[in-house]
């Protein structure tokens, strides 16, 4: 039976967390899920609301109502690509996602991206903030700008119109495709390493338009600019690796 693990990365997210996770172990996937939730040496109450959310998740029985497992894990903090790749070494579903911990994404839209993979039309499924829509609400100015150019480097570098978000947290693909060793990753170039790894086995990616609901940085967004700039040699960088 096919399986879906979720990797939800998480540093400091004690504002968002419990509403996250409820809202992921409910989202209809029409097949059962795994999510692994990966503690990213946070230092605020994150931990102990995760451990608390687990145990009453136990208790009450969830994993049986909502065909769902859950797992955590812990770790010292690395950032993003360390959380993500620690939680792909304990997945254990035919199809990863990623969903970050905040509420900028809404997990409702699971199913739209996995109905495409379910079919047979795509190994790899994005969810982009770009498609159906001119400006994804709540993303700021420079973020737009960064975004844009990170695609059109991806259409010139690996073809044109390969994909309309790559930095989109929403990235589903079939665990088998891609070995997790090439996965690795430390903070935010997590993005293009996907990318870059689905492009040199064959993968195109394919996309559908999900919602988006950016918050700012005194909301607790993390990405800056550096990060950005950090991503975009990565794109370039891997286009030539073998």
């Amino acid at each position: 039976m096919m399986k879906l693990t979720i990797i939800i990365p998480a540093y400091n997210e004690e504002a968002t967390i419990v509403p996250l996770l409820d809202r992921v172990v409910m989202a209809d996937t029409q097949i059962p899920k795994e999510i692994i939730v990966v503690d990213d040496g946070s230092t605020d109450k994150t931990p102990l609301l995760i451990s608390v959310y687990v145990e009453d998740f136990r208790i009450k029985g969830k994993d049986e109502i909502y065909n769902c497992e859950l797992k955590v894990v812990s770790k010292k903090n690395g950032g993003k690509g360390s959380a993500l790749y620690e939680g792909f070494k304990h997945a254990t579903g035919n199809i990863i996602g990623v969903q970050d911990a905040d509420l900028e994404y809404f997990p409702e839209d699971y199913r739209m991206i996995l109905e495409p993979m379910l079919k047979g039309v795509t190994r790899v499924c994005y969810g982009s903030r770009f498609m159906g829509r001119y400006v994804p609400h709540g993303m700021c100015f420079k973020n737009i700008v960064g975004n844009t150019v990170l695609n059109f480097t991806a259409w010139l570098l690996y073809g044109f119109g390969c994909v309309t978000d790559l930095a989109t947290c929403y990235k589903f693909w079939f665990r088998e495709d891609i070995p997790v060793e090439e996965l690795k990753s430390e903070g935010f170039e997590f993005c293009p390493v996907q990318f870059a790894a689905a492009w040199r086995r064959g993968n195109d990616v394919y996309e559908v338009p999900i919602r988006y609901k950016g918050r700012d940085f005194e909301g607790g967004k993390k990405i800056n600019t550096a990060d950005g700039f950090y991503e975009l040699w990565t794109l370039i960088k891997l286009r030539w690796k073998k």
